[in-house]
């Protein structure tokens, strides 16, 4: 059974929501929210793009290898 890892508190995501759309400015609309840039995240992200979905991927921005 494969697992995974929580990379944001509700609260820390909420806060990056804001900034990355900055909500009291624009107007930006995604079709797709994603939560987390591993493997299966981007994965996912890139299969959206070429689909013409306006996607917002957040990570925790930590270094992979």
């Amino acid at each position: 059974m494969a697992g995974f890892n929580v990379l944001l508190l509700p609260t820390q995501l909420l806060t990056i929501l804001e900034q990355a759309m900055n909500v009291n400015s624009r107007t930006d609309v995604f079709d797709v929210i994603i939560v987390g840039g591993g493997p299966a995240g981007l994965t996912a992200a890139l299969m959206l793009g070429r689909a013409c979905k306006r996607v917002l991927v957040c990570d925790a921005g930590k270094p992979r290898n």
